[in-house]
C-alpha cells in the first residue's frame, strides 16, 4: 500500500516539475523577446520548420527497423543540429547567389539563421523528452 502511495506522490511531483519547467521556459522566452524588442513574428518561418521536421523524419525512417519513442527521440536529437546546419548552409548559398539587391541581404541572412535556432530548440526539446521517456 505504501508503494502505491509513493508512486502517486512521485507522479504528482513529476507533473508539478513539468508544469514549472514549461512556465519558466515560457517566461524566459518572453523576457528574451521583450528585452531585445523584437516582434514575435520575426521568429516564425513555417516552411523552414517543416523542412527541418521532414528531414528529421526522413532520418528516423532511414535509420532502420521500428523504434520505441525513446529511441526516436534520441535519433532526432542526434540529427537535428546537423540538419539545421545543413539547411543554414544551403540557405546562405541561396542568399549569396541572389546578391543583386543588397537591401534584402540582412533579412535573408536572418531567415537563414532561424533554421539553426529551430534546430537548437528542437535539440533541447528532444533532450528533455528523451530523459523523460527513459
Amino acid at each position: 500500500m505504501n508503494l502505491m502511495k509513493e508512486n502517486q506522490d512521485n507522479k504528482k511531483s513529476g507533473r508539478i516539475q513539468y508544469i514549472f519547467g514549461i512556465v519558466f521556459l515560457a517566461l524566459t522566452l518572453l523576457m528574451i523577446i521583450c528585452s531585445v524588442g523584437v516582434n514575435i513574428s520575426w521568429f516564425v518561418d513555417v516552411p523552414n520548420f517543416l523542412i527541418l521536421a521532414g528531414g528529421c523524419a526522413a532520418v528516423v525512417f532511414l535509420s532502420g527497423s521500428t523504434h520505441s519513442k525513446y529511441e526516436v527521440a534520441g535519433i532526432i536529437r542526434k540529427s537535428v543540429i546537423p540538419m539545421g546546419v545543413l539547411m543554414m548552409a544551403v540557405s546562405m548559398i541561396a542568399v549569396f547567389f541572389k546578391l543583386d539587391s543588397p537591401d534584402k541581404l540582412f533579412p535573408n541572412l536572418a531567415i537563414a539563421a532561424l533554421e539553426l535556432i529551430y534546430a537548437l530548440v528542437a535539440y533541447f526539446v528532444f533532450l528533455i523528452l528523451e530523459h523523460r521517456w527513459k
